[in-house]
């Protein structure tokens, strides 16, 4: 299981470098898919992992239907909720609370692509995170 906090919980900057606060905080615990079903959902979902730098109407539809199929895909392996909308102070524990608010829209994208690209486990900065291991201690003589 990893704890993944979504970009949307981190403060950011606008394309002039203007403080753009974080909309939510908290995590979404999930059980990651391994190698094989990763690879299963791009196939099924049509995932480009080679997107241009400035794509196609048609392509632009494409991967919307993909990252549609990806968060589809994703809601197994979504084990917890717990997210807080920081302007309405509105809490989030379930799923289904995500899937049915479009101000969540962006988080189920996230973790959709992330089902097809992989999440980062043990990476100190980011959006993944999971507990680090305790440094291993000398027994005592």
């Amino acid at each position: 299981m990893i704890n993944f906090k979504p970009k949307a919980c981190f403060d950011s900057k606008d394309e002039d470098g203007k403080a753009i606060p974080a909309k939510f905080k908290g995590t979404v615990e999930i059980d990651p898919p391994d190698f094989e079903e990763r690879y299963e959902y791009i196939d099924e979902s049509g995932f480009d992992l080679t997107q241009s730098d400035e794509p196609s109407k048609e392509e632009t539809r494409a991967q919307i239907r993909a990252v549609r199929k990806l968060v589809g895909m994703a809601t197994k392996h979504v084990t917890r909720v717990s997210l807080k909308h920081i302007e309405t102070g509105r809490k989030y524990e379930t799923l289904d609370e995500l899937m049915k608010d479009p101000n969540c829209d962006g988080i189920l994208m996230e973790i959709g692509v992330k089902m097809g690209t992989g999440f980062t486990l043990g990476k100190p900065t980011g959006s993944d995170s999971r507990p680090k291991p305790k440094p291993a201690t000398k027994a005592a003589d």
